[in-house]
């Protein structure tokens, strides 16, 4: 069985007090949840941000039907346009897309980035198991939670009508960039510098730290790793499709 299965199993107010304690101290939370399962910190954070994202679809449809017409442009751009008909099946199956997104993120954040972090590890020499680094992950998957709710609260304030592109709703330099006319692989790159994602790396250098027993340098060292991989992988759809 793997090491994810076979640790100590925290009860779910634990659990709940980890996920919050992450936002200002993960050092801490990783120290003292190094050993504990992962089933319950799955599902919390897939429930929250299931339900964060269907309480903020509506908010901001106008930003994702703005997402998919980018992608129209580019497709008859390239001499591949999309038939009306499907068009609209297509700009549907994205608004579903959004909320699966919600119930898919936090397992595929354990799964991904928790390898990317496993490898991370054995890089800089900052040992953990796959569960330890999969836990890792699910802490820093916290303030994506959080991304939800600062999305829908924008889409509640601002006005749709002149909606572009998700990226308008981003809290860092993505938003100042024209989607129109940026390559997608350089939108995709600096959008992962946007708020949350600078307090996710913060909170995988503390969280390191914490599991791996390792100094805090290490930490940061291990958690910048990660992102180059993470990057590096996340931009390969952008560069072969864009």
């Amino acid at each position: 069985m793997s090491d994810a299965m076979t640790g100590t199993n925290p009860t779910f107010g634990q659990v709940t007090e980890d996920l919050l304690e992450t936002l200002w101290a993960p050092g801490a939370v990783g120290a003292r949840a190094r050993d504990r399962q992962l089933g319950k910190y799955l599902i919390i954070l897939t429930v929250i941000t299931a339900v964060c994202a269907i309480a903020t679809k509506g908010l901001i449809q106008p930003w994702l039907d703005g997402t998919f017409e980018l992608q129209m442009q580019a497709a008859a751009a390239k001499g591949q346009p999309m038939p009306e008909g499907a068009a609209d099946t297509a700009a549907t199956m994205g608004g579903i897309g959004y909320l699966v997104s919600g119930v898919l993120m936090a397992p595929f954040a354990a799964l991904f980035s928790g390898l990317f972090l496993w490898l991370a590890g054995k890089i800089v020499k900052a040992p953990m198991r796959f569960g330890q680094a999969a836990l890792v992950a699910l802490l820093g998957f916290v303030p994506r939670v959080l991304s939800f709710l600062a999305g829908g609260i924008q889409g509640a304030l601002m006005d749709g009508s002149q909606a572009v592109s998700l990226y308008d709703l981003s809290l860092g330099p993505a938003r100042f960039m024209d989607a129109k006319t940026v390559s997608p692989a350089v939108m995709q790159l600096v959008a992962g510098l946007d708020l949350f994602s600078i307090w996710q790396l913060v909170i995988y250098a503390a969280a390191v730290a914490g599991v791996a027993r390792v100094t805090r340098s290490t930490g940061i060292v291990a958690a910048v790793v990660a992102w180059a991989i993470g990057a590096a992988v996340s931009l390969v759809p952008a560069v072969i499709f864009g």
